[in-house]
């Protein structure tokens, strides 16, 4: 038995936000993904996982940019994620930011899986899977989840870069 895996909506506005600003149409590509055009009024609608990735697809391929993510995070802060940025703004340290991060994501995902674990060189790994894998828009979303959990490093060390992605 399948679930419906479900992710807030406000992952899906700085797509649009790109979309719009280069003139595209929004709400024809929200159609097209089967988004109600008026997800986009509350940040916080749960909306089924594999139309917020069809989306994030189909505006990588109406802006011809197949790293859309990185655009679409690269100005964001963390206090744009509403109650989840600002818990995560009030750990007191790195250790907790990373372990409140990977604890409280499922209130912004049901499909995204995260662990955190300290290896035996004393680096520690941040693991996110998707619970399945989307049809569509797969590289989207892992560019965009990758994204934030830098951000979320580096609030702490501003300058920092994994040694390791894979």
């Amino acid at each position: 038995m399948t679930h419906l895996t479900l992710i807030r909506s406000k992952h899906l506005h700085p797509f649009a936000a790109l979309l719009s600003q280069a003139g595209e149409p929004v709400g024809r590509i929200l159609t097209k993904a089967r988004l109600p055009e008026d997800c986009l009024d509350d940040p916080e609608t749960p909306i089924p996982a594999n139309a917020l990735f069809h989306f994030r697809e189909l505006a990588g391929r109406a802006m011809g940019t197949p790293s859309l993510a990185l655009d679409a995070t690269r100005n964001l802060q963390l206090a744009t994620l509403g109650e989840f940025g600002q818990t995560l703004l009030r750990a007191p340290t790195l250790y907790r930011l990373l372990t409140t991060f990977r604890d409280h994501f499922h209130t912004q995902s049901t499909i995204v899986k995260m662990e955190l674990s300290r290896l035996e060189s004393g680096d520690v790994r941040l693991c996110y899977r998707f619970d399945h894998p989307p049809e569509l828009g797969v590289v989207h979303s892992d560019l965009y989840t990758f994204q934030w959990a830098l951000k979320v490093v580096r609030l702490v060390s501003p300058t920092w870069s994994p040694s390791h992605v894979r």
